[in-house]
């Protein structure tokens, strides 16, 4: 085998590796447009991944806005709802103390309408007392005239001498 001439073994090798060469040169061909089309397609997908790590960004921005405009929506509800509390608490302790006061006068009232009534019925048995009793000029006049004229007496003021005034010492 090793005295066999070069020469023969070279163009047998030679006319082999034309194909070998062929097929590798058309698999460099193929994994260069494949490499080629793979580079395309990073770029894309890193141009893509750009666009949706800013669009993500973005959302993520615009959600923490929302979320401190809800925090501080939820922060104004919570003294709203603390100052309601407030005020429903004054609103019902006021309303207790209107409703006693309401009471009182109530009370009050009918006491006073109570002392007023007698009041009243006094007043009108002390006026028509007073009617009966006081003689009017004409009145006195009848009376005086069917008396005979022996019973009329006169009454004098008479000075009084009561006891006597204290004495300062």
């Amino acid at each position: 085998f090793l005295q066999q001439p070069r020469d023969a073994d070279y163009k047998s090798y030679s006319s082999r590796s034309s194909e070998i060469y062929g097929v590798m040169t058309q698999m460099l061909e193929e994994f260069e447009a494949s490499l080629s089309e793979a580079q395309k397609d990073e770029i894309k997908g890193a141009a893509d991944y750009e666009a949706l790590a800013g669009a993500k960004k973005e959302q993520i921005a615009v959600a923490k806005e929302k979320l401190d405009d809800m925090e501080g929506e939820h922060a104004a509800n919570i003294k709203a709802l603390s100052d309601a509390k407030e005020d429903i608490k004054l609103t019902r302790d006021q309303k207790s103390a209107d409703t006693e006061f309401l009471r009182d006068l109530k009370v009050t009232c009918g006491v006073l309408d109570t002392q007023w009534e007698r009041r009243s019925a006094t007043r009108a048995a002390e006026i028509v007392a007073s009617s009966e009793t006081t003689l009017t000029e004409d009145d006195n006049r009848d009376a005086l005239e069917q008396k005979p004229a022996c019973c009329h007496q006169i009454f004098l003021p008479v000075p009084w001498h009561g006891a006597s005034k204290p004495q300062r010492h």
